[in-house]
């Protein structure tokens, strides 16, 4: 049982420092992740990763400060909504705002995962 790869583009440390611990306990299978602090660090992992496996496509959706030809505009739930048919089989990893967590949480039941190989993480930034 190989670990599952997982990249996490995170700028807040406290967020990044979070999710690691979180993946070091599962009771899921093992987790290795690669941090990226910005997009732009993140989407060259996308690429090395991409380079490494061809057959990897990549669907880079960006809620905000998209650049055209390079990002895809929009919400994640729009992107998974547009392009796939039926997930069945499929495993999700769900990390982010509680809103965006349920709603892909949410689609990807609708779209024929079962509940139990959903696996979600919202987080809640505290006032400064």
């Amino acid at each position: 049982n190989r670990p599952i790869r997982v990249l996490l583009i995170e700028d807040n440390r406290e967020h990044t420092e979070l999710l690691e611990r979180l993946l070091g306990n599962s009771e899921y299978p093992k987790f290795t992740a690669t941090v990226a602090s910005t997009l732009a660090a993140g989407l060259e992992k996308l690429k090395e990763l991409q380079r490494e496996h061809p057959s990897l496509q990549l669907h880079v959706s960006v809620s905000s400060g998209a650049l055209p030809g390079e990002h895809r505009p929009g919400l994640v739930v729009d992107a998974i909504e547009r392009d796939f048919g039926s997930l069945a089989g499929w495993q999700a990893y769900l990390y982010g705002s509680p809103p965006m967590v349920e709603a892909t949480a949410v689609l990807a039941r609708r779209k024929g995962i079962e509940a139990l190989r959903i696996h979600a993480e919202a987080f809640y930034t505290q006032p400064s």
